[in-house]
Protein backbone atom coordinates (compact mmCIF):
# COMPACT_ATOMS: atom_id res chain seq x y z
CA UNK A 1 0.00 0.00 0.00
CA UNK A 2 3.59 2.17 -0.01
CA UNK A 3 2.15 4.15 -3.22
CA UNK A 4 -1.18 5.52 -1.94
CA UNK A 5 -0.51 5.83 1.72
CA UNK A 6 -0.11 9.73 1.51
CA UNK A 7 -3.40 9.62 -0.66
CA UNK A 8 -5.20 7.43 2.60
CA UNK A 9 -3.96 9.72 5.09
CA UNK A 10 -5.67 12.73 3.72
CA UNK A 11 -8.42 10.81 2.88
CA UNK A 12 -8.51 9.39 6.46
CA UNK A 13 -8.89 13.21 7.69
CA UNK A 14 -12.51 13.65 6.89
CA UNK A 15 -14.85 11.20 8.54
CA UNK A 16 -14.12 7.87 6.69
CA UNK A 17 -13.21 4.41 7.07
CA UNK A 18 -14.45 4.16 10.59
CA UNK A 19 -13.83 0.27 10.51
CA UNK A 20 -17.74 -1.20 8.97
CA UNK A 21 -16.43 -2.81 6.30
CA UNK A 22 -15.77 -5.49 9.09
CA UNK A 23 -19.48 -6.04 10.15
CA UNK A 24 -19.81 -8.35 6.87
CA UNK A 25 -17.28 -10.39 7.63
CA UNK A 26 -17.59 -10.91 11.52
CA UNK A 27 -19.39 -14.26 11.30
CA UNK A 28 -16.13 -15.78 9.28
CA UNK A 29 -14.05 -14.43 11.77
CA UNK A 30 -15.93 -15.86 14.98
CA UNK A 31 -15.54 -19.33 12.83
CA UNK A 32 -12.37 -18.85 11.99
CA UNK A 33 -11.03 -18.07 15.76
CA UNK A 34 -12.91 -21.09 16.69
CA UNK A 35 -11.75 -23.49 14.44
CA UNK A 36 -8.39 -22.53 14.19
CA UNK A 37 -7.92 -22.33 18.25
CA UNK A 38 -7.16 -18.17 17.69
CA UNK A 39 -5.49 -16.37 20.32
CA UNK A 40 -3.45 -13.74 18.25
CA UNK A 41 -4.93 -12.00 15.54
CA UNK A 42 -3.56 -8.83 13.62
CA UNK A 43 -6.64 -6.40 11.53
CA UNK A 44 -4.56 -5.49 8.70
CA UNK A 45 -6.37 -2.06 7.41
CA UNK A 46 -8.35 -1.98 10.43
CA UNK A 47 -9.30 1.87 9.62
CA UNK A 48 -10.55 4.11 12.24
CA UNK A 49 -10.82 0.69 14.22
CA UNK A 50 -14.95 1.15 15.25
CA UNK A 51 -15.47 -1.84 14.85
CA UNK A 52 -12.88 -2.70 18.04
CA UNK A 53 -13.79 0.04 20.52
CA UNK A 54 -16.99 1.15 20.01
CA UNK A 55 -18.91 -1.91 18.52
CA UNK A 56 -16.35 -4.59 20.30
CA UNK A 57 -16.98 -7.24 17.67
CA UNK A 58 -13.76 -8.84 20.04
CA UNK A 59 -15.91 -9.82 22.66
CA UNK A 60 -17.37 -12.40 20.66
CA UNK A 61 -13.79 -14.26 21.00
CA UNK A 62 -12.57 -12.35 24.69
CA UNK A 63 -9.22 -10.78 23.24
CA UNK A 64 -8.72 -7.68 21.24
CA UNK A 65 -6.79 -7.65 17.72
CA UNK A 66 -3.76 -6.02 17.06
CA UNK A 67 -4.18 -3.39 14.51
CA UNK A 68 -2.44 -1.52 11.47
CA UNK A 69 -3.52 0.59 8.98
CA UNK A 70 -0.92 2.98 7.10
CA UNK A 71 -3.34 5.79 6.92
CA UNK A 72 -4.37 6.30 10.61
CA UNK A 73 -1.41 7.70 12.69
CA UNK A 74 -2.40 5.80 15.77
CA UNK A 75 -2.05 2.65 13.75
CA UNK A 76 0.75 3.26 11.36
CA UNK A 77 3.35 0.92 12.75
CA UNK A 78 3.19 -2.51 11.23
CA UNK A 79 4.16 -5.17 13.79
CA UNK A 80 7.20 -7.47 13.43
CA UNK A 81 5.49 -10.71 15.36
CA UNK A 82 3.70 -13.31 14.26
CA UNK A 83 -0.19 -14.07 15.15
CA UNK A 84 -2.39 -16.95 14.82
CA UNK A 85 -4.70 -14.95 12.44
CA UNK A 86 -4.45 -12.05 9.97
CA UNK A 87 -7.39 -10.78 8.65
CA UNK A 88 -8.11 -8.06 6.05
CA UNK A 89 -11.38 -6.47 5.60
CA UNK A 90 -12.27 -4.10 2.56
CA UNK A 91 -8.39 -3.75 1.96
CA UNK A 92 -6.81 -5.54 -0.53
CA UNK A 93 -9.05 -3.63 -3.09
CA UNK A 94 -7.04 -0.41 -2.36
CA UNK A 95 -3.62 -1.89 -2.89
CA UNK A 96 -1.83 -1.45 -6.63
CA UNK A 97 -1.88 -4.35 -8.30
CA UNK A 98 1.99 -4.06 -8.35
CA UNK A 99 2.28 -4.19 -4.45
CA UNK A 100 0.05 -7.04 -3.80
CA UNK A 101 2.31 -9.45 -3.76
CA UNK A 102 4.19 -8.07 -1.02
CA UNK A 103 1.35 -7.41 1.12
CA UNK A 104 0.41 -10.78 0.54
CA UNK A 105 3.78 -12.56 1.64
CA UNK A 106 3.75 -10.07 4.29
CA UNK A 107 0.59 -11.82 5.58
CA UNK A 108 2.04 -15.10 5.08
CA UNK A 109 4.98 -14.46 7.01
CA UNK A 110 3.02 -13.50 9.88
CA UNK A 111 0.28 -15.38 9.82
CA UNK A 112 1.07 -18.86 11.49
CA UNK A 113 -2.48 -20.62 11.51
CA UNK A 114 -4.93 -19.03 9.53
CA UNK A 115 -5.24 -16.01 7.03
CA UNK A 116 -8.64 -14.58 6.34
CA UNK A 117 -9.15 -11.86 3.22
CA UNK A 118 -12.61 -10.15 2.16
CA UNK A 119 -12.25 -8.70 -1.01
CA UNK A 120 -14.53 -5.76 -2.76
CA UNK A 121 -14.75 -6.92 -6.28
CA UNK A 122 -15.98 -3.69 -7.58
CA UNK A 123 -15.56 0.20 -7.71
CA UNK A 124 -15.38 2.00 -4.44
CA UNK A 125 -18.30 4.94 -3.80
CA UNK A 126 -15.18 6.87 -2.69
CA UNK A 127 -12.75 8.76 -4.67
CA UNK A 128 -9.56 10.01 -3.27
CA UNK A 129 -8.05 13.02 -3.47
CA UNK A 130 -6.54 12.64 -6.64
CA UNK A 131 -9.50 11.99 -8.56
CA UNK A 132 -9.30 7.99 -8.81
CA UNK A 133 -11.16 5.66 -7.33
CA UNK A 134 -10.73 3.96 -4.21
CA UNK A 135 -10.37 0.33 -5.40
CA UNK A 136 -7.79 0.19 -7.85
CA UNK A 137 -7.09 -3.38 -8.00
CA UNK A 138 -10.84 -4.60 -8.84
CA UNK A 139 -10.64 -8.48 -9.56
CA UNK A 140 -13.03 -11.65 -9.55
CA UNK A 141 -12.38 -13.94 -7.20
CA UNK A 142 -10.88 -16.59 -9.49
CA UNK A 143 -7.63 -13.87 -9.96
CA UNK A 144 -7.49 -13.91 -6.32
CA UNK A 145 -7.20 -17.17 -5.46
CA UNK A 146 -4.58 -17.61 -8.26
CA UNK A 147 -2.77 -14.90 -6.70
CA UNK A 148 -3.05 -16.02 -3.42
CA UNK A 149 -1.68 -19.58 -4.26
CA UNK A 150 1.31 -17.82 -6.52
CA UNK A 151 2.42 -15.93 -2.86
CA UNK A 152 1.93 -18.92 -0.59
CA UNK A 153 5.04 -19.01 1.42
CA UNK A 154 3.78 -21.78 3.02
CA UNK A 155 0.81 -23.94 3.08
CA UNK A 156 -1.72 -22.29 5.70
CA UNK A 157 -5.37 -22.28 4.86
CA UNK A 158 -6.54 -18.89 3.09
CA UNK A 159 -10.27 -18.17 3.76
CA UNK A 160 -11.01 -15.73 0.99
CA UNK A 161 -14.33 -13.82 0.70
CA UNK A 162 -15.29 -11.94 -2.55
CA UNK A 163 -18.44 -9.42 -2.70
CA UNK A 164 -20.72 -7.62 -3.10
CA UNK A 165 -21.01 -8.59 -7.26
CA UNK A 166 -21.23 -12.12 -7.62
CA UNK A 167 -19.94 -12.98 -3.46
CA UNK A 168 -18.23 -15.62 -3.29
CA UNK A 169 -16.19 -17.29 -0.50
CA UNK A 170 -13.65 -20.23 -0.55
CA UNK A 171 -10.87 -22.39 1.57
CA UNK A 172 -7.55 -21.94 -0.31
CA UNK A 173 -5.29 -24.73 0.90
CA UNK A 174 -3.88 -26.57 -2.04
CA UNK A 175 -0.81 -25.06 -2.56
CA UNK A 176 2.73 -25.72 -4.80
CA UNK A 177 5.00 -23.66 -2.90
CA UNK A 178 7.10 -22.44 -5.67
CA UNK A 179 8.29 -18.40 -4.12
CA UNK A 180 10.23 -18.37 -1.24
CA UNK A 181 9.56 -14.72 0.35
CA UNK A 182 11.74 -13.32 3.08
CA UNK A 183 11.34 -11.37 5.87
CA UNK A 184 13.33 -8.88 3.94
CA UNK A 185 11.76 -8.85 1.14
CA UNK A 186 8.48 -8.12 1.53
CA UNK A 187 8.57 -5.44 5.11
CA UNK A 188 10.95 -3.38 3.28
CA UNK A 189 8.43 -2.87 0.40
CA UNK A 190 5.13 -2.28 2.65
Amino acid sequence: MTSKIPLYREYHKQDVYPGNSYRRNHRDVVQLVSNYGVTSMLDYGCGKATQWHDKQYWQSWGFKPDLYDPGVPEYDTLPDKKFDAVISTDVLEHIPEEEIDGVLYWMFLHARKVIFLGIANTPAKAILPNGENAHCSVYPHSWWEKRIRECATHPIPVILKTYPHQPQKSLISDYSITKHATNDTTTNNI
